[in-house]
């Protein structure tokens, strides 16, 4: 149950506040208080303190407003109170109140000016078609084509809807909505794995085909220090 007086003070009695422990109450996701510096103060980021703060800037005349946040132990017989005197943050002020701003010019105002959102909302009631197939739900033409899961929820399709009229459809055949279910998924050839021996004469060839290639950059730079090759056709070779 919460209490709220506009501007004067905010009241919490969260239920979840065990044996009135706030310590593990301020370490949940859903408390709005959190320890600082040995005291309990309301989260700068929660909606209560949103709420505080735009309480404090449509009434001017008030100050401040005392936050309360009070705990039952029903065991115990006793009742635990945490308090925050909370004054007018002008910072967050300068960065809520743009946004509403622009909430209020795009969303809330050209609604109600011209209902810019809800016009559309008053197309005619269209009443259900029996037998309706399809995606559409219309009913069935000449030119329908029939899903293989007896329990497909369409059951029939109009070839026009699926773009179907001039490809050949074959016998055993699932709609768009039952070719994604596991059982009529098609299952993929997995890759026939090599023998052991066939991987390890495969690694032994890539590692000689290596040795070999560093084995000729070698001979090409002996040649060229002997001055056979040109010096630029060494790096030109290396490089390629």
């Amino acid at each position: 149950m919460r209490l709220l007086w506009i501007g004067l003070w905010g009241g919490e009695c969260p239920i979840s506040i065990q044996d009135c422990d706030f310590d593990k109450y301020a370490l949940k996701k859903s408390s709005c208080l959190e320890k600082v510096d040995g005291n309990f103060k309301l989260i700068r980021s929660h909606n209560y303190y949103y709420q505080v703060q735009q309480q404090l800037f449509t009434l001017k005349d008030r100050k401040h407003s005392d936050f309360v946040v009070c705990a039952i132990d029903n065991v115990n017989n006793r009742v635990v109170i945490v308090t925050e005197r909370i004054l007018p943050d002008k910072q967050h002020q300068d960065t809520v109140l743009p946004r509403l701003d622009t909430f209020w010019r795009l969303c809330v105002l050209p609604e109600i000016l011209g209902r810019w959102y809800t016009r559309r909302c008053n197309a005619p009631d269209v009443k259900p078609v029996v037998d309706a197939i399809c995606f559409c739900r219309k009913p069935a033409d000449n030119d329908v084509i029939t899903c293989s899961n007896v329990l497909c929820p369409y059951a029939q399709f109009h070839t026009s809807c699926l773009s179907l009229c001039a490809a050949a459809v074959p016998k055993l055949w699932y709609c768009p909505h039952c070719c994604r279910l596991p059982q009529f998924k098609r299952k993929r050839k997995q890759q026939q794995k090599q023998p052991p021996a066939f991987q390890a004469a495969l690694q032994l060839n890539k590692k000689i085909s290596k040795l070999k290639l560093a084995q000729d950059k070698q001979n090409l730079r002996a040649e060229c220090l002997k001055g056979k090759l040109g010096f630029n056709f060494f790096f030109r070779s290396a490089e390629e």
